[in-house]
């Protein structure tokens, strides 16, 4: 850090913002002398960071005081980061789904979106969207059973001094690991991060028998191989966790040969051969394999099938998320 340039750490800032991590970058050079502008930004992610902190406990103290079972999900990182909005899931049926949206409109959430499996409120006070999850997919389409999850589910102490509902390590990792294959199809520094720091606290066999259950081994299979070459090259070994994860699963070659012809630069956007393979493994669930028929008739409605292709045109063209 003594021979870091004004020049170089704007850059750098630049890559932790396009890899969804600006909060620990800023951390590391706050307070260095010659990068005061870093610290200010530094001090009002602080005030962010808490601000979302707040939020998801007073989202999940709203559900919980409506008896509506529910988990945060890889919204709180292993790591300090903030994020734009506060993913939810609502176990139970479709009742219980309806009681959490209404839970939420009684305590003065806006709603902004109402989708097949999702809905979308705002926190004005946190200036933060919060989207409640039926089913945890992207557009229609189911990619994790949810009810495969409801036993991971906890209150967990937040920073903050306050509590919340949220995902165990193995079932969070999961999350992270699915929806940045299947939903955003992009490899970011901040699922480095996420699956580097979760290692540290994973039962391995747990998380693999959660992995094999939700038909989700070819996702994890290329994260895991990524995430430990990432791991080679910046601390010389891979943690024996990983190791076991990898002997089980086996790596993914092709997407690993990908990001080394690109010198390991990320975002690293996956080929639509491995959203595919990811895509086929879930469809042996039969929750995932009766959700595409749902966005089969989404898509017979004119202004439903226009926001879905305006959206597809986004996700091939953007850098990152």
């Amino acid at each position: 850090m003594d021979t870091l340039t004004e020049d170089t750490a704007e850059r750098l800032y630049k890559y932790s913002v396009k890899n969804r991590m600006p909060t620990s970058f800023l951390e590391k050079i706050a307070g260095l002398r010659g990068f005061e502008a870093f610290s200010r930004l530094f001090d009002r992610e602080q005030v962010t960071y808490i601000s979302m902190l707040d939020a998801v406990s007073e989202v999940s103290d709203c559900l919980s005081k409506a008896n509506v079972d529910h988990a945060i999900f890889k919204t709180i990182r292993p790591y300090k980061s903030t994020t734009v909005d506060i993913d939810t899931v609502i176990f139970g049926d479709k009742d219980d789904y309806l009681k959490s949206m209404k839970a939420m409109k009684a305590a003065n959430y806006q709603m902004l979106a109402d989708g097949p499996m999702s809905a979308t409120f705002w926190d004005k006070k946190a200036d933060i969207g919060v989207d409640l999850y039926n089913e945890i997919a992207v557009s229609a389409l189911c990619y994790i059973d949810k009810e495969r999850l409801a036993t991971f589910a906890q209150k967990i102490w937040l920073p903050n001094g306050r509590n919340a509902n949220l995902l165990a390590p193995e079932a969070d990792l999961l999350a992270i690991v699915a929806h940045s294959i299947i939903k955003e199809q992009m490899y970011t520094l901040s699922e480095y991060y996420s699956f580097a720091k979760y290692l540290e606290s994973i039962d391995t066999t747990r998380f693999i028998d959660l992995v094999r259950k939700s038909n989700l081994t070819n996702a994890v299979k290329t994260h895991a191989s990524i995430t430990a070459m990432l791991l080679r090259a910046t601390r010389g070994k891979i943690p024996k966790k990983l190791e076991v994860i990898l002997g089980d699963f086996g790596r993914d070659n092709f997407e690993l040969s990908r990001i080394m012809r690109n010198s390991l630069r990320t975002p690293h956007k996956y080929h639509p051969i491995t959203v595919g393979k990811s895509l086929l493994e879930i469809t042996k669930s039969q929750k995932p394999r009766s959700s595409i028929a749902l966005q089969i008739y989404s898509m017979t409605s004119p202004s439903f099938t226009k926001k879905f292709l305006k959206a597809l045109l986004q996700h091939v063209t953007r850098e990152t998320y």
